[in-house]
């Protein structure tokens, strides 16, 4: 569980490049929900990036291990 993410079954990802191009933090959500939280913000918006994609490539790296 992570309480930043305010769902505790969020899964949360970032960039995996070592110079992220966007920075930031990408929530995705059980329900396959993605929100975008921009760096330095606590606001999220809905991402344009799906979940399937976050999950499967390997831009992004996952911060929450699974089964959290």
């Amino acid at each position: 569980m992570d309480d930043t993410t305010g769902d505790p079954a969020a899964e949360i990802y970032v960039e995996a490049r070592d110079t992220p191009i966007a920075g930031g933090r990408w929530h995705v959500h059980p329900d396959d929900t993605v929100l975008y939280e921009r760096p330095g913000s606590d606001e999220r918006e809905p991402s344009t990036i799906s979940a399937d994609l976050i999950r499967s490539s390997q831009s992004w790296k996952r911060l929450t291990p699974p089964g959290d």
